[in-house]
């Protein structure tokens, strides 16, 4: 059939029937596979060790040379690592069999090998140049330490002088094993450099030189330590004086610390500092004197039988204290300085309000500080004084009230014990003057000046008053200009009158007793003078209706019609000369004016 056909002709091209077939199954097959698989793997982890060095593209020179640092020993390791690791694909093959794969390296390996060469030669060159600073550097210090022992002796200068040898060879001692290894170092590091092909600088410091200034120097250090031992007794017996000058000196340090150590708040910052930084000099070097002192007792393998010092520990309390009064009165140096500059600004310019903002800001400030400044003097005293200069604020507010005038301050001045001039007066005299004690005083001096400035004020309206008080005129029939605003004049005149009467009953109306009278003398010869000058205006309104009213009145009273017209004649002339100056104390004024009008009152 066609199926049967399509099936033979499918199992014929792929063989697939034959798998069946097979005396041992599938299992032939499936060890081939395996076969194949494992020599991939092979071929696969062979490749792999290539790839491997692609880190040397990928690693950068920074990285490396931050990763090495300044240890000497590890640019070592890695100059030898290098070398190493080059030297395993440095041969002529250029093929790796693996039967019966074939992995051709050739391009790869001339590829590594440069990549190899190059970072070789940058590191080389950074090994070769740190070697060479490390090496100028240790021969300087070594030389250096060389003619400092050459030129110090243990019996020679004064006993903390031999202490201080004693110490410093002492320290040598410690170092000469670091310093050993670090000859061998560059010894090693000489020779790998050497056998590497380094080109040496012409100022290249050589390891022999530094082996020879090594020795040199092992031998100075051996003959002193030599001295020393000695002289052990001898300066054991001297270190044991030196100990107790330094134990008496550190007692009187202590003792005169806890004396004049800057606590107190009356102090100002800057002399405390000072005071702080001459103690600090002193017990910095009672420090110094201790340790050198340990030191050599230890170089010295000397003993301390006695009882352990009670000054140590206080010295270090000491200092610890030191430090704290230095922080406190830092953290009040600003503080300190605003309150100075408050204090030098002229009383003129201050301005109260704003003072009690800059008051309230330093308050802030001082509130802010740690909490350990707080329970110090220096901190509660300068919180004490701001909130005395707040409360004193309310009486410089009062102070610069209008109503005190010279005659004030000079009261005021006298109570405080004073002797100020106000042009060059500072808040600081000011606020020295301990106002809040005297408080009651200034009150009173406040209470009289405020007292007084009221009845000045009346004054002062009186006399700005009048002074420009004009009389208000109205034309007449174009004959003159005649007086008007009767009333107003008599009310005003009649109130001020009463209120200067009403002034002497006043407690502080001496103060003002002759100006009030003087003002009382004019207000009444003016109220006088109107008094009679509109009766006669009136008269002489009403009369001058008369006369000319009618021509017939000329003749049948030709004698009073004469006698009007010269009454006239003065009563027109002195209306005339008030509206030329219409003021009232410029018209009670006029020559003979009162005189005038009562004689014109009379004849009317």
């Amino acid at each position: 059939s066609l199926q049967v056909a399509i099936d033979r002709n499918t199992s014929e091209s792929t063989y697939r029937n034959l798998l069946s077939k097979l005396p041992e199954g599938q299992g032939v097959i499936e060890q081939a596979y395996t076969a194949v698989e494992n020599l991939l793997s092979k071929v696969r982890e062979y490749v792999g060790e290539w790839l491997r060095y692609q880190a040397l593209w990928d690693l950068q020179p920074d990285m490396l040379y931050e990763r090495l640092g300044t240890d000497l020993n590890k640019w070592m390791k890695t100059l030898v690592e290098i070398k190493k690791s080059r030297n395993t694909f440095d041969t002529q093959e250029t093929r790796k069999e693996i039967p019966p794969l074939i992995v051709d390296y050739a391009k790869v390996q001339s590829k590594v090998s440069l990549k190899y060469d190059n970072w070789h030669r940058e590191v080389l060159q950074k090994y070769g140049g740190a070697l060479g600073v490390e090496m100028q550097t240790f021969f300087t210090d070594v030389s250096k330490s060389r003619n400092e022992l050459e030129q110090q002796s243990v019996d020679a200068g004064t006993t903390s002088e031999a202490v201080g040898f004693i110490t410093y060879v002492q320290g040598l001692k410690k170092q000469t094993k670091q310093w050993q290894d670090q000859v061998e170092m560059f010894r090693e590091g000489q020779r790998l450099l050497s056998f590497q092909r380094f080109q040496f600088p012409t100022n290249w410091l050589y390891a022999d030189n530094i082996e020879g200034e090594w020795s040199a120097f092992s031998d100075i250090l051996g003959r002193k330590d030599s001295a020393i031992q000695t002289q052990v007794s001898n300066l054991q017996s001297k270190i044991c004086q030196e100990d107790k000058v330094v134990e008496n000196r550190t007692a009187d340090v202590l003792a005169d610390w806890e004396k004049n150590k800057p606590t107190e708040g009356s102090q100002k910052p800057d002399q405390a500092l000072v005071a702080l930084q001459s103690f600090e000099a002193k017990l910095h070097k009672l420090k110094e004197d201790r340790d050198n002192i340990v030191k050599a007792k230890d170089a010295l393998e000397l003993a301390d039988t006695a009882q352990p010092s009670v000054h140590a520990e206080k010295l270090n309390v000491a200092l610890e204290e030191l430090q704290d009064l230095k922080g406190v009165w830092h953290a009040l140096n600003p503080v300190y300085a605003a309150l100075d500059e408050m204090k030098d600004k002229p009383w003129l310019s201050v301005q109260p309000r704003k003072l009690r903002s800059n008051l309230d800001a330093l308050l802030s400030q001082l509130k802010e500080l740690p909490s350990k400044y707080r329970s110090y003097e220096s901190y509660d005293h300068a919180k004490r004084m701001m909130q005395n200069y707040a409360r004193m604020n309310q009486i410089v507010i009062e102070l610069k009230s209008e109503a005190l005038k010279e005659r004030h301050w000079k009261q005021m001045m006298k109570q405080l014990k004073v002797n100020w001039t106000l042009t060059d007066l500072t808040l600081g005299q000011v606020w020295d003057a301990d106002l809040v004690r005297h408080e009651a005083a200034i009150k009173d001096i406040m209470l009289v000046a405020q007292g007084e400035m009221a009845l000045e004020e009346f004054l002062k309206q009186v006399r700005e008053s009048w002074q420009v008080y004009e009389i208000e005129l109205v034309n007449y029939q174009n004959k003159t200009k005649l007086i008007k605003g009767w009333e107003d004049l008599f009310t005003k005149l009649k109130e001020h009158i009463n209120s200067l009467a009403a002034m002497r009953l006043s407690p502080y109306y001496k103060e003002f007793e002759e100006d009030a009278l003087a003002w009382e003398d004019k207000l009444n010869r003016v109220n006088t003078l109107f008094d009679v000058w509109i009766d006669v205006q009136r008269r002489w309104v009403y009369l001058e209706g008369i006369f000319s009213g009618s021509a017939d009145i000329k003749t049948l009273l030709p004698v009073e019609t004469g006698r009007f017209g010269s009454i006239s004649t003065e009563f027109l002339g002195l209306m005339k000369k008030v509206s030329a100056s219409p003021r009232v104390m410029e018209i009670v004024n006029f020559q003979g004016v009162q005189r005038l009008l009562e004689r014109l009152a009379d004849l009317l």
